[in-house]
């Protein structure tokens, strides 16, 4: 085995109050997206959360820093980047399988319920294994996942060049991007769409920061404030002109600004205790509140109209009901199962000091995990 560098010693909790707010955030947006089909206006209060979905760009930035953190710099083996993989996978796949099954299951019965504003465009056997397509996975969301996936197999890759790694990955993710910028690949060629996307330099704007100016955090908490207000700028300077959610410069570069400053100040607030909570079960709340709102509308407006104080109601509810199903799902299923999972292989495979920096690897984002 290489001599690789010592693991990290401590969880960062400002990251996890950032995947907090960017859950949060993907869910008023989808909130908001329910009270425009139900009311049949974009005129309401909550459909300032229309972008929301920035939440996912945040997310990313974090998974390229996580992963960068826990995974240092060192010497690996073939064996090591396969159980890198799979514990990837272990963490990621199961829970969007298992929220995939309820879709399918829907899906069979009606389906015009499963993406009702385009229902047509859904691909069953595609959605299973988050390979890049035109249309829509069963449960929509898992495109985020695909994203991250790919960049856990880039980042795998060049792990077998680590001391290379830090220019190896930028050099290829930047000229993919560029590529994509020269050319606008159409969405017809859907994988070649999705690796020239501006969203992969959103994952190496994280690894970047970690790999190169890891000495910052929880070390600049005056210049992280700054970053943070910059960014919360940039955001409403991008609302009032009404900017793209899919344009980088209005996104990504906040989103980069955003869990810098994060990191920065990591120290330096003392973060609510349930805020880290929901941290903890971004993933399973990114997820899961899709069926949550889904479901809950059906019931909420067969019984109730479609008038401003039901919707507002609604909205309330939707948003305590999905963060209670994210939490319970966190600690009865995500974290059980995974770990469940996890021991199995570790059981049936030689262990080494590198598991323990595998098992430590947190959530992934995805945002998402919560198209932008």
């Amino acid at each position: 085995m290489g001599q690789n560098a010592q693991s990290p010693a401590r969880e960062l909790i400002s990251l996890q109050v950032l995947r907090a707010v960017a859950a949060i955030l993907v869910v008023l947006s989808h909130i908001s997206h329910k009270l425009d089909q139900y009311y049949g206006s974009h005129e309401h209060l909550l459909a300032i959360f229309s972008f929301g979905n920035y939440g996912v760009d945040i997310f990313f930035v974090i998974s390229g820093f996580i992963i960068a953190y826990i995974i240092p710099a060192g010497n690996y083996s073939l064996k090591q980047l396969r159980d890198f993989l799979v514990m990837r996978v272990l963490r990621v796949m199961p829970l969007y399988w298992a929220v995939t099954l309820i879709a399918a299951l829907v899906w069979l019965i009606n389906p015009e319920l499963v993406n009702s504003s385009a229902p047509h465009l859904t691909r069953f056997w595609q959605s299973w294994i988050l390979w890049p397509m035109e249309g829509r996975y069963l449960f929509h969301a898992g495109w985020t996942l695909g994203y991250v996936l790919y960049f856990y197999a880039l980042f795998a890759i060049t792990m077998l060049w680590t001391p290379l790694q830090k220019y190896l990955l930028p050099l290829f993710l930047a000229y993919s991007v560029f590529f994509g910028w020269l050319l606008s690949p159409p969405t017809d060629q859907p994988f070649l769409y999705m690796i020239t996307r501006h969203h992969l330099i959103e994952f190496l704007a994280g690894f970047l920061f970690c790999r190169l100016a890891f000495t910052l955090v929880d070390r600049r908490p005056f210049i992280g404030a700054y970053f943070m207000i910059s960014a919360v700028l940039l955001v409403l300077m991008s609302l009032a002109g009404g900017k793209s959610a899919n344009n980088m410069y209005f996104w990504g570069i906040p989103a980069m600004l955003l869990v810098f400053g994060a990191l920065m100040i990591e120290s330096s607030v003392k973060w609510p205790r349930f805020i880290v909570a929901i941290g903890n079960s971004s993933y399973s709340l990114y997820l899961t509140h899709v069926l949550v709102l889904a479901g809950l509308a059906k019931v909420w407006y067969w019984i109730m109209p479609a008038v401003p104080w039901s919707n507002y109601s609604y909205a309330l509810f939707a948003i305590i009901a999905s963060i209670i199903c994210g939490l319970l799902s966190y600690r009865w299923f995500e974290k059980p199962l995974t770990g469940y999972l996890k021991q199995k292989w570790l059981a049936r495979h030689q262990t080494d000091r590198f598991q323990s920096r595998l098992d430590a690897i947190a959530a992934p984002s995805t945002l998402s995990q919560n198209q932008p």
